[in-house]
């Protein structure tokens, strides 16, 4: 007799089993019926009296099929075939009040104790044995009908409906242990032998039992084990190379090894040399030496076919190189004196010893969402969606993904394709890793829903369902049945984010190793060979945005991810700015992905020291055209080509709409750092002012950068561009919106740089006067505007400050038309109510240092001493005469040149502006001060004062 499941296929899986209960109240259920067959009270005891209760005991009470309950239930008994009146004593499925309804899966033939199950029965007709008799029943109730139940008390067996011949037995005896009662509920109980779906847990665990044995039966060629250990992550897009470099037959050892380094995997099995020795890769295609052929053809089905899967894989999975060791052992005895050496890390070899193949296959750039994202296409990915909505053929990963990307419906599209895809995946062979992606997904957009809390029925439907996801149930009891322990060590692995904690500390230390190489350079010391950092920061990002972006897994708008990128970034841009050994250009990939997943402030802060972002002219024009995608996204031109807005359904989504202004202004900022031709910043120019007229998204700070993208490339764009944007930003504030003045400045700011033409337009400028009284903030703006108006419009301009200033006196205006020259101190008297302005409104200023930190109560006599200085002052000029009771920190900074300087102190020159230290007096008292305070305690800020103004 052959078992359905033997024992050493079952020891592990049920090893691994939770049921979450001790099968106390089973077990007593069970020694009851041993007792009762001990004792010869089930031999005596006539069978229809005792079956009735042996069924709903032994099938009901410990496998769980219920036999209770009036509206629906799983146990029937005396259950009469769907074709004849024939009865089996029970069945096992769905049965309903109304019995259309019925759908038997597993029916049940009972026998008096004693009966010899196999052994055909005399004076019935047909004489059929016990299990003869069973199979005829199950025959006729259809073809969803697939299990076989004969017992006789003493034993039950389960039959597959497949065969006669291969039965699970268990005696009633054997059953009070609890591993074979573990084993009895793991393979029948209800959760796991019957399911709504094509094909249960048990069925499936069925399936590879017998899918092994017929490779077992095969001689088990190199590519077969190649093909089958990777065949069982299908699912995947991408597995983590170094989890692929554990595994049988790559590794043949029983250890953990180190074997995946840098875009390569080493293995020391010498089948896989073998292999390798035989092969070429070229052109996207794999050349079998002949003899290789003629041996696949005779040992392995469709081996061009697993040829292509395997090192498809591998390469997919960014394995571009593998190298494979003819013998070990030999190099391993030859090197056991080296220290250092072990087997479980990449070694070098000889010649003959070793070979190494590279593999590179062409991957065409595809149109699913996640590469259309990529290109900041959001017109072709709003068109994808659009079509996908409410459609079953898109219910997939994909298209989860890509409602995700847009926060469609604040992220409750994706809940919904996700919740689907489970749905649909359940208990489905061959789909377990497709459902545990989507429990996965599922957990990790929880908290991206909870941020929308309600009161409706669904959003507390959606909540109650992903709280109850339990990615540790869904890997023991869900889906470990049916998969391979090095699988299920792998669901483990990602459900833990083990591959991104462990890119995290990397980053990290590529990171510091970057800025300590910085570092080192600047000292003057010089490197024969200096450490190549950015491959390897290259190479572990990779192995992040790999696995996140192919297996389509939704983590990276959580700060974990940004966190990770922010040091990339900030990686490149040290290095970049390191000279002769760091990075020398930058590429269109991490830019995009600084669009993508920085903040604007982020990208400030790690650019903020560069000057020119170079780039190679192709890389460049791929930039820009994303941008360009980006800024043309939400628009179309209609009539008299006006642009009219687009996108609006996905727009009215919060966070898209903050995370497409983020990625603009991230754009911009980057764009404002490269050197453009002409013909690319037009189509910039033109994209974005297109964009001006129809958005209502964008930020003052982002338009303030495309005001500093007009003056950065002001050779290109001409005059009469300029003022169509200053003409629309006039225009627009017309609303009361203030979020122009950002742009409007720099382009006055451009105009005035750049060109010699003057405003004429007195409509236009009015329409700026007529804002004023609303937005007090315009003095800097028309004073601006002033600067590159004709004398007739100046006229005007002038009029209005002085008005203001005579209404109620603005400080800050005054400030602005004294460093413009719009009007001298000595005009009328407005000078004086300057001075009288600052005298009461400043308190103390300058207080003192606070580790190593100037503090300061306000900076009104500060800025007035900058100011004098931009428009000249004598300080014993009696104007000043109103300024009382200065410390001797503002005696200095107000008139260096006659100060006692007895009462200096040296720390002042921190925080004095460049005026103050050249007109500062006893130069060579102030610079020996300098030089002691620098020999006691060196401070690099002091250090460049004393080499700018005392060397």
């Amino acid at each position: 007799m052959d078992s359905l499941f033997p024992s050493d296929f079952l020891k592990e899986r049920i090893k691994k089993l939770r049921l979450g209960r001790n099968l106390h109240d089973e077990k007593e259920i069970i020694e009851h019926w041993i007792d009762d067959l001990e004792s010869g009270k089930l031999k005596s005891s006539k069978e229809e009296s005792i079956k009735s209760k042996y069924i709903q005991e032994i099938f009901g009470d410990v496998l769980g099929y219920n036999y209770g309950n009036s509206n629906k239930w799983m146990l029937e008994e005396e259950y009469k075939s769907k074709t004849d009146a024939t009865k089996c004593d029970a069945a096992l499925g769905f049965f309903y009040p109304h019995k259309d309804g019925n759908d038997p899966r597993v029916v049940i033939e009972v026998k008096p104790v004693g009966t010899e199950l196999d052994k055909r029965q005399r004076g019935r007709k047909p004489d059929n044995s016990p299990v003869d008799q069973a199979f005829l029943y199950v025959s006729k109730q259809g073809e969803k009908c697939r299990w076989i139940v004969v017992t006789n008390f003493e034993e039950i067996r389960f039959y597959h409906y497949s065969s006669q011949d291969k039965f699970q037995i268990y005696a009633l005896k054997e059953l009070r242990d609890y591993k074979t009662l573990k084993e009895f509920i793991f393979l029948f109980h209800r959760d796991f032998l019957i399911t709504n779906q094509s094909n249960s847990k048990t069925e499936a665990l069925l399936k590879i039992k017998n899918q092994q044995i017929r490779l077992d039966k095969k001689r088990n060629h190199i590519l077969d084990l190649l093909y089958n250990s990777l065949i069982r992550f299908e699912g995947f897009e991408f597995i983590d190379p170094r989890f692929i470099s554990n595994i049988s037959p790559f590794n043949i050892l029983t250890d953990h090894v180190w074997h995946y380094d840098n875009w390569k995997l080493f293995t020391i099995n010498p089948e896989i040399h073998r292999l390798l020795s035989s092969l070429e890769f070229r052109h996207n295609e794999i050349i079998v030496s002949k003899s290789l052929k003629v041996e696949l053809e005779k040992e392995v089905d469709e081996y061009y076919e697993k040829l292509e899967y395997v090192f498809k894989t591998l390469f997919q999975s960014m394995i571009h190189e593998v190298i494979a060791v003819k013998d070990y052992k030999k190099i391993k005895e030859r090197s056991k004196q080296t220290i250092g050496f072990s087997i479980k890390h990449q070694f070098s070899f000889k010649e003959g010893e070793g070979i190494s193949k590279k593999i590179h296959f062409e991957i065409p750039k595809c149109d699913c969402v996640n590469c259309v994202h990529k290109d900041f296409d959001y017109t072709r990915l709003f068109e994808k969606l659009d079509i996908a909505i409410g459609d079953r053929k898109y219910m997939n990963f994909e298209y989860a993904y890509g409602f995700y990307l847009v926060s469609h419906r604040y992220y409750k599209t994706s809940y919904s394709l996700l919740k689907r895809i489970q749905e649909d995946y359940k208990n489905e062979i061959g789909k377990e890793i497709k459902f545990f992606l989507a429990k996965l997904n599922l957990n990790n957009i929880r908290n991206l829903l909870r941020g929308y809390d309600t009161d409706t029925e669904d959003q507390i439907e959606i909540k109650k369902f992903i709280d109850e996801i339990d990615l540790d149930y869904t890997i023991s009891n869900e889906v470990e049945q049916h998969i391979e322990s090095d699988v299920r060590k792998y669901l483990i692995e990602i459900k833990e984010f083990k591959l991104v904690s462990f890119i995290s500390k990397k980053i990290d230390e590529v990171l510091d190793n970057i800025k300590k190489t910085k570092a080192t350079i600047e000292k003057g010391t010089t490197f024969f060979s200096a450490p190549d950092n950015i491959s390897e920061l290259h190479f572990h990002y990779s192995l992040l945005h790999q696995f996140i972006n192919r297996n389509f897994i939704m983590y990276d708008v959580f700060s974990d991810y940004k966190s990770i990128f922010y040091k990339v970034f900030e990686g490149l841009c040290f290095s970049y700015l390191t000279p002769n050994y760091g990075l020398s250009k930058f590429n269109s990939f991490y830019l995009t992905e600084a669009v993508l997943h920085l903040q604007s402030e982020e990208i400030k802060k790690a650019v903020k020291d560069i000057n020119i972002i170079e780039i190679d002219e192709k890389d460049r024009e791929i930039f820009v055209n994303k941008i360009n995608n980006l800024l043309t996204s939400f628009y179309d031109k209609g009539i008299m080509n006006l642009p009219f807005s687009k996108g609006g359904e996905f727009l009215s989504v919060i966070d898209f709409k903050w995370t497409i202004e983020r990625q603009i202004s991230n754009a911009i900022l980057l764009i404002n750092k490269m050197n453009l031709k002409e013909d690319e910043s037009l189509r910039i120019f033109h994209s974005f002012a297109d964009l001006l007229t129809v958005e209502n998204f964008l930020a003052h700070w982002t338009l303030t950068s495309f005001g500093k993208f007009i003056s950065n490339n002001a050779k290109y764009l001409d005059y009469q561009l300029h003022l169509k944007i200053l003409e629309f930003c006039i225009n627009s504030e017309k609303k009361g919106n203030n979020k122009y003045d950002g742009l409007s400045k720099e382009v006055i700011l451009s105009i005035k740089n750049n060109f010699d033409d003057l405003i004429n337009d007195k409509s236009l400028i009015m329409r700026a006067l007529s804002n004023i009284s609303r937005h007090q903030s315009k003095s800097e703006f028309l004073v601006s505007l002033y600067l590159v108006s004709e004398n007739d419009i100046r006229v005007i301009l002038k009029q209005e400050f002085l008005t203001t200033l005579d209404n109620k006196f603005n400080s800050y205006l005054y400030e602005l038309l004294l460093v413009e020259k719009i009007i001298d101190p000595d005009y009328l008297d407005y000078f004086g109510k300057y001075m009288e302005s600052i005298e009461q409104n400043r308190g103390k200023g300058f207080v003192g240092f606070k580790n190593n930190h100037p503090q300061f109560e306000d900076f009104y006599f500060y800025n007035l001493v900058i100011l004098l200085n931009k428009i000249g002052y004598d300080p014993n000029d009696l104007k000043f005469k109103i300024l009382k009771d200065l410390s001797d920190y503002e005696s200095w900074l107000f008139n260096p040149a006659n100060f006692d300087y007895t009462k200096f102190r040296v720390e002042w020159v921190l925080v004095a502006s460049h005026w103050t230290l050249r007109r500062i007096g006893n130069k060579q008292f102030v610079k020996r001060l300098i030089e002691n305070k620098l020999k006691e305690d060196f401070n690099e800020k002091l250090s460049k004062i004393y080499i700018n103004y005392f060397a």
